[in-house]
This record gives structure tokens, C-alpha cells and sequence, in this order.
């Protein structure tokens, strides 16, 4: 799932990927901690879409953009697809099939 948002005539994309989440961890940051520190980790999770689209966006233009577009209702669509980006892992190539064997 995407969603995109347009902000002074530049849209931007939010989505999820393995390779930016794995950014996003290796910078520290802990998703467990999201009911300890909501205001912080939303606007990471915010980064986190930003980046498969946007890999040159930095945390403070994304905090930028977060400050302008983000609601309640958006909050939860990012968390509803973190949450399945972690349970699938993400995008694949749809080319490669895989089957267990005996």
C-alpha cells in the first residue's frame, strides 16, 4: 500500500520497505518503545514511509513535511502498514517463486 500527499506542487510518497526500515534501525531507533515515546516514534514511522520513495530525505525535512500533513487518521494507516510490512517482510520480486521440497 502507498500513499501519496502533494505539499507546494511536490508529491511525495509514503511506503514501506525491508531496506528502509533496516535504515531506521540501524540509526537506533525501537519500535517497541512507540507507546513510551508517541510523539517521537510517529514522526520516525513518518521518515520510515518517506524513504523507498525519497532515499536522499533527511529527518528534518521530513519532520516538515510530518508537521503539515500528519492526523490521526494518516497515524494509523502508517501504523497499519508498518505492521504489515514487518508481518510479510515487505516487497519481493513477484518473478521468483519459491516451494518447499521434501
Amino acid at each position: 500500500m502507498k500513499i501519496e500527499f502533494e505539499i507546494d506542487k511536490k508529491t511525495y510518497t509514503l511506503e514501506y520497505a525491508r531496506d528502509s526500515i533496516r535504515r531506521l534501525e540501524e540509526m537506533g531507533y525501537n519500535f517497541q518503545e512507540l507507546e513510551k515515546k508517541p510523539f517521537t516514534l510517529m514522526s520516525v514511522l513518518f521518515f520510515g514511509a518517506l524513504l523507498k520513495n525519497h532515499p536522499a530525505m533527511d529527518i528534518q525535512t521530513s519532520d516538515k513535511l510530518y508537521n503539515e500533513v500528519a492526523d490521526e487518521d494518516l497515524l494509523k494507516e502508517l501504523d497499519a502498514m508498518f505492521a504489515t510490512c514487518i508481518k510479510f517482510g515487505g516487497a519481493k520480486n513477484p518473478n521468483v517463486k519459491w516451494k518447499k521440497v521434501n
